[in-house]
């Protein structure tokens, strides 16, 4: 079977073999390093050319340069405007453990220079490997970085100024709200052992 769209994106297992569905006739299992059309077509995703004046500047970051944690994304604020962000975490004494942000821009006047930097932290930021385990997606203006142990984190230019934070869900996941099952302890509050009409108990977490 031909099929040339596939704006459904990529299906998780459990959508697979539901031949019934439509989304399933206009997506994939996998796509890797393509970028999906609007329109259902895809194009080979852009790679990063190796400009020296960038391999310079990230030669001055130790540890972007010797950590194998380290990541480059790119960014399309316009049309004119293109930066390259290199994301790497750093360990330091006393600091913990932080997400470093370095925007360098590739074109204009500024090309070449690392013109924003942004950190982030968190407990669960030690528990990732490396930073191409991020997943990003650029909407409007702005981009987002998605991984499986963090908030979404949104990078975009408010009032000509850079800024990194967690994105502001207009409706919370339903995983953020909706009751879910939990392994619970249920004790009997009445000190007679034989259950009886009017027994209290108390239910708690399990550790």
């Amino acid at each position: 079977m031909l099929r040339n769209s596939f704006n459904s994106g990529e299906v998780s297992p459990s959508m697979r073999l539901r031949i019934d569905l439509d989304n399933y006739k206009n997506a994939c299992s996998e796509i890797t390093n393509f970028d999906i059309i609007e329109t259902g077509g895809i194009t080979k995703r852009k790679g990063f050319n190796k400009y020296e004046y960038l391999e310079k500047e990230l030669g001055t970051y130790s540890s972007f340069s010797t950590t194998p944690s380290g990541a480059l994304f790119s960014y399309n604020a316009t049309d004119n405007e293109t930066y390259i962000v290199a994301v790497y975490k750093n360990t330091r004494s006393g600091d913990g453990t932080t997400l470093y942000f370095h925007v360098f821009s590739i074109e204009g006047d500024n090309k070449g220079q690392n013109i924003a930097w942004k950190t982030y932290s968190r407990p669960e930021v030690q528990d990732i490997k490396t930073c191409c385990e991020f997943k990003t997606i650029q909407i409007n203006a702005i981009l987002l970085f998605m991984h499986p142990l963090l908030p979404v984190l949104e990078l975009g230019q408010k009032n000509g100024k850079w800024y990194l934070e967690e994105f502001k869900y207009k409706e919370p996941p339903w995983n953020a709200y909706e009751p879910q099952d939990i392994q619970a302890i249920v004790k009997k509050d009445a000190t007679s052992a034989i259950p009886a009409y009017g027994d209290t108990y108390s239910v708690s977490p399990s550790s």
